[in-house]
């Protein structure tokens, strides 16, 4: 199990279907298990648990998060705020250390001590976004494995999202060519999947 391994230096949870209370405080079993070790945690609730946790519930799940990461729907659904930037700096003050606020065709906005940042995307109107999130996740999480300041692998998590999305394969559509057993993909600094770096 992944748990029992040498701790990483980050974990990635993401939301998932048929989640309850029990779910969530396993959660905090995990996350708490996982800072112990230095590991730094990621959290993308998604929409899963609105209905089947309380809210104080879910809010002090996310001070044991170091970066914090949904749609803005997602996160208005549990603490309601003017705008997105408003938004993410107040989440800020529940513990997070990272921010990030995605908002599909409207890009992004991220916050950490720095402040906050708002980053636009380039809107692909009609396509697929079957994938975006779990993309956009994937090179986020890259990126802040590789060292990369937040606002920095938020942009490259846009680029490779709207990649994507353009090429309407899912979540396939962010590699430029079809990754091989023998040529794995690289998720680069430039954003792009490639077997090429």
């Amino acid at each position: 199990r992944s748990l029992e391994g040498a701790a990483p230096e980050w974990h990635l949870a993401a939301g998932y279907g048929k989640v309850d209370a029990a779910d969530l405080e396993e959660l905090g079993r995990i996350f708490a298990r996982r800072r112990q070790l230095g590991t730094q945690v990621v959290f993308d609730p998604g929409p899963w648990f609105k209905g089947r946790v309380n809210t104080p519930e879910m809010l002090a799940l996310w001070s044991q998060v170091d970066c914090l990461v949904a749609t803005e729907e997602e996160l208005l659904a549990w603490h309601p705020a003017g705008d997105a930037q408003s938004l993410a700096a107040q989440l800020l003050q529940l513990g997070p250390t990272q921010v990030v606020v995605k908002r599909g065709k409207q890009g992004a906005v991220c916050a950490d001590k720095a402040g906050v940042a708002v980053l636009p995307t380039t809107p692909v109107e009609g396509a697929n976004t079957v994938g975006a999130g779990d993309t956009f996740n994937g090179r986020l999480i890259c990126g802040l494995c590789r060292g990369e300041g937040l606002e920095e692998a938020v942009r490259a998590a846009l680029q490779l999202a709207t990649q994507a999305v353009r090429h309407g394969r899912g979540v396939l559509g962010a590699f430029i060519r079809a990754p091989t057993a023998s040529q794995p993909p690289d998720c680069g600094r430039t954003g792009a999947l490639t077997a090429d770096h």
